[in-house]
């Protein structure tokens, strides 16, 4: 059983032995995940015993560094000074906003200047600052990579020995749980021991992937979108202030109109934005993993006679009780005597407008980045989530409060995107049409996930910052900001994080399991998600802290201890994401070269490309990429070196057209949908057949397991397609030289040969004229140089529509002469379907090498090499992108 046949069919996990190391290996994974969840539905100990496990952590790699935690707590207080003192003249500026129309501006001009910053960055910025900070850690903090490997191991060891001496769990299946996954651990543990070994960054190359993983992400398109859009927000926002001031609303919000204010809350009270953002800073780690749990709140009185902490998951906490009071006279939370301090000059009243201007420009910079989004396609989703940031900004300028949690990430957030999902889909799928809306869901629900999550951690990095410059570490009593560096701790790990993950191996991108000792899933789950998460958890915890008590100008070990740890969970459930952002459709410009050989040249310009997209734009408007070039679950070098592939997701039968004009060489057609076939069959002729005979029907001894039509191979060279079968007789049967060529003997050999998907093979070796051609400049092999001549492979086509496409044909052709046939390119070549190992109904479509000799036992396989599109409309460098709608500029044709 292999990884790819799981993730296709998962159903096989279940009942399948686990057979193989790497089988073993991968459900273990699957029981650690699965098992942890069980343990949080049923109120188990685990996540107690992790946590337990890392603060252990922390105070290990706290002894180990001790020696140098104040140097390097100067060293990066000195490396974050000119940013941090960015940030606080940026906080000056937006505490003192009172007006929405100029926290709008503001939420506009804080983009383009962070897009303009990265795009300034430079190789000689980046490198002296990654220099800087790996010398920190190998210096100061001696966390070197033998030390970290060795934390990590340590760590889970630790964890598989509390979780074997937890106390006995009442619930007989709660223990069982547990027992499995102490299992698991150790089993993983033995099995990949030996393949893990933390990587050591180099300082120039670390600059110079970080410089082009910047340059991928697209940071200067992103600037002008962003310009651009925030420029007609300013707009909008002006206009609908004035309407909104000039005309009563009675939706949604009760009373909305010249005071664009909703109801008072039942209690009367008004909201404090700073110390609601503090409290909700503070909660308990495992109060941050359900998204939907609302957030704590700081409320104080009409009267203003009682200041109180409302916490959702335990009691309300009173904070002040008097007459006449003001959260700056009484700056602390819930029962804690320990107040906040404001010695950098923003005071609590600014704080308190600082932290609401702010949460106004966390929803106008989820709005922008939804709207910049957009595009043809994938515009329901955005368009939901635009409202839903904009409702959620006008209740916040309006009413002066977060808007409720159910309305917004419940209706908006959860309910309401369901449906926008399902833009794109396809109709006319048989089954599986399931497996295609996950291609478009997913991506949706993650992009939603990602657009919240930026604004807000910006807003908490700004209100983390200013805290830890308000601290007086002389005040008595001791003030609480030097706690406040959660969001500091988040990006400083946010950003090794993405650093380490730069040594991954783009060779190892992929889920398809291929011939080396460790599956690739299991590597990339178990070795970079759970173990370098791990490491760079522990040292990210330890980095960020270091550099909160630098902007405090505090030490508190007690508050790295407690906090450090919570680094660890957030790479761990991170990794693949920022993963996938790095190495998905990476190809360093077509330069990547997996193969032995000399490297690919990159791609050429899509104006000299002779590809155009293989559909019919009168037929299908738009089709959806959901896996380009270099992609995670097929197009990779685990999987038959497909890096340079790319998948169409059209609807069942939909028309394929030949991208370029090329020649038949090889097609198959048997397997039926939705299955996978891949096996050789054979039979005795009952009779002879002489050489130059053409009978239409063939006698065997059995045809038992003969696919119900085809083709089957005669001795050594005579090919017969047949279109039923009869007993043991294929009838119907035409032959691709008109006859036999060979005599053949009673007993001798007929082999059917199936290749596991329908597919059709088409080399390029005519023009648009069908006339003979040299290989074309765009198609360039290993090192470049002199043209190759190529093979266009389509694969996973609907059974018979190869014969179906080429009856079409003016004139019609005939299966036995397919082979050989000359093709325009815009001619229909095949029809859509989800045979092979498929996800779900789509086009496969790749170029290889031409591999010569005999095609008759050719299957579609081969090195691909990279190509690009003349039609792609983006506009952008003619590679299809995943996650994307492309329409095509094909013509079809049948002549």
């Amino acid at each position: 059983m292999s990884v790819g046949s799981v993730l296709i069919q998962p159903q096989r996990l279940e009942r399948a032995e686990a057979a193989t190391p790497e089988d073993v290996g991968f459900a273990d994974v699957a029981k650690l995940a699965v098992g942890i969840l069980r343990d949080v539905i049923g109120g188990g100990h685990i996540l107690e015993q992790f946590e337990a496990a890392g603060v252990a952590q922390a105070e290990r790699v706290l002894a180990h560094a001790e020696a140098g935690l104040d140097h390097a707590r100067q060293r990066l207080a000195a490396l974050a000074a000119a940013p941090v003192a960015r940030l606080q003249t940026l906080a000056t500026g937006l505490g003192g906003i009172s007006d929405p129309a100029e926290a709008l501006t503001a939420t506009h001009d804080l983009f383009a200047t962070l897009t303009a910053g990265a795009e300034a960055l430079t190789i000689d910025h980046l490198r002296a600052d990654v220099a800087e900070l790996l010398d920190i850690v190998k210096t100061d903090l001696r966390l070197t990579p033998d030390f970290l490997e060795q934390e990590i191991w340590d760590f889970f060891d630790d964890l598989a020995e509390r979780l074997e001496h937890v106390a006995p769990e009442s619930d007989a299946a709660l223990r069982s749980n547990r027992i499995q996954l102490i299992g698991s651990l150790r089993r993983l543990r033995r099995r990949v021991g030996d393949a893990f070994v933390f990587p050591e960054l180099d300082p120039e190359h670390a600059a110079e992937d970080l410089l082009a993983l910047i340059s991928k992400l697209g940071v200067s398109d992103l600037a002008g979108r962003v310009a651009c859009v925030g420029a007609n927000l300013g707009q909008a926002t002006q206009s609908a202030q004035s309407l909104l001031s000039a005309v009563p609303f009675t939706g949604l919000l009760p009373s909305v109109g010249a005071a664009v204010i909703p109801e008072p809350s039942k209690s009367d009270d008004e909201y404090l934005w700073y110390p609601s953002w503090l409290a909700n800073e503070n909660r308990a780690a495992g109060d941050h993993v359900l998204l939907l749990v609302p957030g704590d709140e700081v409320r104080i009185n009409k009267a203003k006679t009682q200041i109180v902490q409302r916490n959702t998951t335990h009691g309300d906490q009173l904070i002040a009780s008097g007459t006449n009071l003001a959260w700056k006279d009484h700056p602390r939370l819930g029962d804690d005597p320990a107040p906040y301090s404001f010695k950098s000059g923003i005071d609590a009243d600014a704080m308190e407008t600082l932290a609401w201007v702010t949460a106004v420009m966390q929803s106008a910079g989820e709005v922008i980045l939804n709207a910049i989004s957009i595009e043809e396609g994938d515009i329901a989703a955005n368009l939901v989530n635009i409202f839903g940031g904009t409702l959620n900004g006008i209740w916040k300028l309006a009413g002066k409060e977060p808007e409720p949690w159910w309305l917004d990430g419940l209706i908006f957030r959860t309910l309401l995107v369901f449906p926008a999902t399902f833009e794109g889909i396809q109709t006319e799928a048989s089954g599986r049409k399931a497996r295609m809306w996950l291609t478009l869901a997913v991506p949706d629900y993650v992009e939603m996930l990602t657009w919240r999550y930026f604004p807000k951690l910006s807003r908490d990095l700004l209100l983390s910052v200013i805290t830890l410059a308000n601290n007086d570490p002389s005040a008595t009593p001791h003030p609480r900001n030097g706690r406040e560096f959660d969001a500091v701790r988040h990006v400083v790990t946010l950003g090794l994080e993405n650093l380490f993950l730069l040594a991954f191996k783009r060779k190892n991108w992929g889920l398809m399991k291929d011939a080396s000792s460790l599956s690739p899933l299991l590597e990339l789950i178990f070795l970079w998600s759970l173990l370098l998460g791990t490491g760079v958890g522990a040292l990210g915890g330890l980095v960020g802290s270091l550099l909160g008590e630098g902007i405090a100008r505090d030490a508190n070990a007690d508050a790295i201890k407690d906090k450090m740890w919570w680094s660890i969970p957030q790479c761990i459930l991170t990794t693949v994401y920022w993963l996938f952002l790095q190495q998905e459709g990476s190809t360093q410009g077509g330069t990547f070269t997996p193969f032995t050989g000399a490297a690919y040249v990159g791609y050429q310009a899509k104006s000299t490309s002779p590809y155009k997209m293989p559909f019919d734009p009168a037929e299908v408007t738009r089709c959806y990429i959901p896996q380009g070039n270099q992609g995670l679950f097929s197009h990779n070098f685990n999987n038959v070196g497909q890096v340079y592939a790319y998948d169409f997701s059209l609807d069942e039968n939909s028309d394929i057209l030949a991208a370029r004009s090329g020649t038949v060489i090889a097609f198959s057609e048997s397997i039926p949908n939705e299955e996978s076939l891949s096996s050789t069959k054979r039979a005795k002729l009952a009779g002879p057949i002489g050489a130059g005979a053409s009978p239409n029907a063939i006698d065997v001894d059995s045809a038992a397991g003969f696919q119900p039509s085809g083709a089957l191979l005669l001795g050594g060279r005579d090919i017969a397609y047949y279109t039923a079968i009869a007993g043991n007789q294929f009838q119907g049967v035409t032959w691709l030289t008109g006859s036999a060529q060979d005599a053949a003997a009673a007993n001798d050999n007929v082999t059917q040969t199936l290749f596991s998907w329908n597919f059709i093979a088409i080399k390029h070796d005519v023009d648009e004229s069908l006339a003979a051609a040299a290989p074309h400049a765009h198609d360039l092999g290993l090192g470049g140089g002199t043209p190759i001549p190529t093979v266009a492979v389509y694969g996973h086509g609907m059974p018979g529509s190869i014969t179906a496409a080429f009856g079409d044909h003016l004139p019609a052709v005939p299966t036995a002469a397919i082979v050989g046939t000359k093709v325009k390119q815009g001619m229909p070549i095949m029809r859509a379907g989800d045979t092979g190992i498929s996800f779900n109904n789509h086009l496969h479509l790749h170029v290889v090498p031409d591999p010569g000799g005999d095609y008759r036992a050719y299957g579609g396989w081969g090195d691909t090499i990279p190509f690009v599109f003349s039609d792609e409309d983006a506009p952008s460098n003619g590679v299809l992108k995943h996650f994307t709608f492309y329409t095509s500029g094909n013509t079809r044709r049948q002549s």
